[in-house]
């Protein structure tokens, strides 16, 4: 029965791909993603079969004849799978999904070009990651006696180390904000506002898409015009500059969105703005305008193209391409959200009867109970987190309610009902963990985009880590099932489950590792997280590195009442247009103009109610913040 876990995990990621995978990404992209993603889901969902076996062993050495345990023909063969499941993960996540990932983004123009480029990117990390360890490695056969024999547990060791590191991070932000949008999902008033303040974000990030590629055909265009008029150009350039053409769109983006004024009326053009052609071609990156080009180049002659700078062009131009097609799939999928949200919302003011009772009262009901339900559960989980370190000498405690709770459960054997309630403990764990990593909003190439607009690099990204979260995911519960203890889940019996054989499970026993002293303390750390997120610091850290990266700059929504923006208003007046410009038969988004003051105040309302945060004015349960961790 325990073979079934991995069927599961295969259509789990075969639906994530159908949901999330464009539908040009190519096979053999579609297919290491969904490897790796089933690899990293099959660790939790074996681990039930694997802890519900280890119950029934240790139940068996004490009472052999009053056990009731699940049959699990061939589950003794875990003990090959998992450490081999292990070995493949390591050599996913950190190797061959960045090596792939970095070769279809790169700007070369052959296949050999594109290899080697991304060896050299590879090569920027692992080489000076590799002289850092190889400096400590000596450090510690030297110093501390350490025998070579144990530097592969170590090196080991620091792997696992990322992989819970990263854990934190997402177990910490997920056990708040799964409860969090539950509870939002039942406030109908409020995801229709929500989903006017995405329309009017979206607008813009179109409008800026929109500008960005405009800006890279100029200067496919400039070059192209530049590489015609040099006399001595390679052959070979020019068959890469034929390459560059190709790739451009057969006709150009709409029109650059202008502002509108206060009437509705388009504004006259503005003057053109100043393109940033000095940082691409080796000069300066001043932006100057097209007179300014054209005089400076008269009072000095351009320097020759060189490969180089095509294929730094062709990198942009490919960016520039798959991110206007997202930004304005996106604007279409968020509008029509909208729209049939607010006519949902029309219906539900007219509806009469059941129909009112479900629309009204159950349905939001149906969404704040399972958000309580959650809630009891992350506080377990956070519980649970922060007392691990009573575990050890002096205190030698057991305060898991996980722990104590599933000893009793498998004090007979565990069974079928043990195997559910351990499904339902980890399931929300795992949930919590991967909702934050399929949600997350960091830079342009790796978000995942719902509806089939996530394209081939974003995929890697999110699958790397799906394999690096897999095994401390499952080495995390087990420390909450205090496996080990004499207190714990197997009572007094020496019984271990398959995964703690692996590398990852006997992390204890390696040194610098040893004494439990990391996996006790570093669990505090989603403790801390969990108040961080609960009270929205982790945008306002967001917001304060904005101005080094700008992709961590994302507008914040709140679904309190008070809460005003003026993107919500103009996010109403764009869907009203659209609305009439659908009836009119005429496409979504061609007559998109950004209404003056579309970059509103809200940052702004945002800080004041920041300051103002001691007095309680605000809700931070109701706060939200999808773009970023």
């Amino acid at each position: 029965m325990w073979f079934v876990a991995a069927l599961f995990s295969l259509l789990a990621a075969t639906g994530l791909l159908v949901h999330y995978a464009e539908r040009s990404t190519t096979f053999i992209i579609l297919l290491t993603v969904g490897f790796s993603w089933s690899l990293g889901f099959s660790y939790f969902l074996f681990l039930p079969f694997d802890i519900e076996h280890a119950m029934c062993q240790a139940c068996l050495k004490i009472q052999a004849g009053e056990c009731s345990c699940l049959p699990s023909p061939g589950i003794e063969s875990l003990e090959s799978i998992i450490p081999l499941a292990y070995g493949i993960t390591m050599l996913l996540a950190y190797l061959m999904n960045d090596l792939v990932r970095e070769f279809l983004s790169s700007g070369e123009f052959t296949a050999r070009g594109r290899a080697r480029d991304a060896l050299h990117s590879a090569a920027y990390f692992y080489i000076p990651a590799v002289v850092l360890g190889l400096v400590l490695i000596f450090y510690l056969v030297f110093t501390t006696g350490v025998s070579f024999s144990q530097v592969r547990q170590i090196g080991r060791g620091m792997m696992n180390t990322i992989g819970l590191f990263i854990l934190i991070a997402f177990l910490g932000y997920g056990l708040v904000e799964v409860p969090r949008m539950l509870w939002n999902k039942g406030n109908t008033e409020g995801q229709v506002r929500y989903l006017k303040f995405r329309v009017a974000t979206q607008s813009e990030a179109v409008q800026n898409a929109r500008r960005r590629l405009e800006e890279t055909l100029e200067l496919v265009h400039a070059t192209n015009n530049q590489l015609s008029q040099e006399k001595g150009a390679a052959p070979r350039l020019q068959v890469y500059m034929r390459q560059l053409l190709q790739r451009c769109p057969a006709s150009s983006p709409a029109a650059p969105i202008r502002p509108a004024s206060e009437s509705g009326t388009p504004t006259a053009p503005a003057a053109t703005p100043a393109r940033p052609f000095g940082g691409l071609f080796g000069g300066a990156s001043a932006s100057i305008t097209p007179a300014q080009g054209s005089s400076r180049s008269a009072e000095r002659p351009h320097s020759p193209t060189t490969r180089k700078q095509l294929v730094s062009l062709h990198a942009r131009l490919k960016l520039a391409i798959a991110n206007e097609r997202r930004a304005r799939s996106m604007y279409e999928l968020y509008l029509r959200k909208a729209l049939r949200m607010m006519a949902l919302a029309d219906n539900n003011a007219a509806a009469t009867g059941s129909a009112r009772v479900y629309r009204r009262v159950l349905k939001p009901a149906f969404y704040r109970a399972t958000s309580v339900c959650c809630m009891a559960l992350s506080g377990i989980f956070i519980w649970c987190e922060g007392t691990i370190l009573f575990d050890d000498a002096p205190f030698n405690l057991n305060l898991s309610p996980l722990s104590l709770f599933f000893r009793l459960v498998g004090s007979s054997g565990g069974g079928f009902g043990a195997l559910v309630l351990l499904y339902i403990a980890l399931l929300y764990c795992a949930l919590c963990t991967y909702y934050a990593m399929f949600t997350m909003r960091l830079c342009e190439g790796t978000t995942l985009y719902p509806h089939g607009h996530s394209d081939a690099s974003s995929l890697l990204f999110n699958a790397t880590y799906a394999c690096r979260l897999g095994p401390p995911l499952c080495f995390n519960f087990l420390k909450l099932l205090h496996e080990k203890d004499s207190s714990g889940v197997f009572r007094h019996s020496a019984m271990t489950t398959y995964f703690t054989k692996t590398a990852f499970g006997t992390m204890d026993q390696i040194p610098l590792f040893g004494n439990d002293y990391f996996s006790n303390y570093a669990p505090l750390l989603i403790v801390i997280l969990c108040g961080c997120t609960y009270l929205n610091l982790g945008s306002t850290m967001m917001g304060c590195c904005s101005a080094c990266l700008p992709c961590f700059a994302a507008p914040a929504f709140s679904f309190d009442e008070d809460f005003s923006d003026t993107r919500i208003d103009h996010g109403a007046q764009i869907i009203a247009r659209e609305k009439r410009a659908l009836a009119d038969g005429v496409p979504l988004g061609t007559n998109l103009q950004l209404l003056s003051g579309a970059t509103s105040d809200g940052e702004d309302a945002s800080r004041v109610r920041v300051g103002a945060g001691n007095s309680g004015t605000t809700s931070r349960w109701n706060r939200l913040n999808d773009d970023n961790l």
